[in-house]
């Protein structure tokens, strides 16, 4: 087990839950003296591998908020589930961020007073780009915020749309009341 999880990704034996070697060196130095060295080690890999710990970063990022399409995440098949359930979750996942965005810039140009709710939003993943890779329930916590902004730009969008056809009504001539 422990082979074929380093073949595929060396950083990924890091924990001593999911490799015996690092569970062992875990139980013979205690938990504070484990977490010094791999605090250190941890330390030691970012300034050696800058480039990578980046790209690291940049993916755990683009996990967060868009979920694994990559297949790589075989949870749901584990669960037993259809192909077009795994699919529908993908896409409920990602459906609230573009209408997040734009709720978060219609709020920033109306000067709504945000700035706490988005400092929430933007600075409480950063923990976990940086510490934990494909755990999409981190996300929870900042997802009433995220529903919050993204009904907000939805409802925007919709109030907006609806204007342009009734101006459109309105300058072809045609009585529309509202």
């Amino acid at each position: 087990r422990a082979d074929k999880a380093r073949r595929v990704a060396p950083w990924s034996l890091g924990h001593p839950a999911t490799s015996e070697q690092e569970f062992l060196r875990y139980a013979s130095l205690g938990e504070a003296e484990y977490m010094k060295r791999a605090f250190n080690d941890a330390m030691a890999f970012i300034r050696e591998n800058p480039e990578k710990f980046l790209w690291l970063f940049l993916q755990r990022m683009q996990h967060f908020w868009f979920n694994d399409f990559s297949g790589k995440d075989d949870s749901k098949k584990k669960l037993g589930l259809s192909l077009s359930v795994a699919g529908i979750g993908q896409l409920i996942s990602i459906l609230p961020v573009p209408f997040m965005l734009w709720g978060i810039v219609l709020a920033l140009r109306r000067k709504t007073g945000v700035a706490p709710l988005l400092f929430f939003i933007l600075s409480i993943p950063v923990a976990y780009y940086v510490t934990h890779a494909g755990l999409t329930r981190y996300r929870y916590p900042v997802e009433p915020m995220m529903i919050l902004f993204a009904s907000f730009g939805f409802s925007s969008l919709l109030m907006m749309v609806r204007r342009r056809i009734l101006a459109q009504y309105k300058f072809s001539g045609l009585a529309v009341e509202s």
